[in-house]
């Protein structure tokens, strides 16, 4: 006995999305659960003017900050 499933296009599209949506959620959920705490700065600067007008950012070869 074989059984016939007629699934149509814009069916197979809208599982997709909603498993596509449903994926992404989950991942929102797991990357916000780490939390960072500011404790303080090092060196400490004594020139308030140190970050008034920066010129630019440097970053390394893998993109970090």
């Amino acid at each position: 006995m074989s059984k016939n499933y007629n699934f149509s296009w814009n069916s197979l599209a809208r599982l997709f999305v909603l498993v596509l949506v449903a994926l992404m959620c989950l991942v929102g959920i797991a990357v916000a659960e780490e939390k960072y705490v500011y404790k303080n700065m090092w060196p400490k600067l004594e020139q308030p003017w140190y970050f008034n007008s920066p010129f630019g950012v440097a970053v390394d070869s893998s993109g970090n900050v």
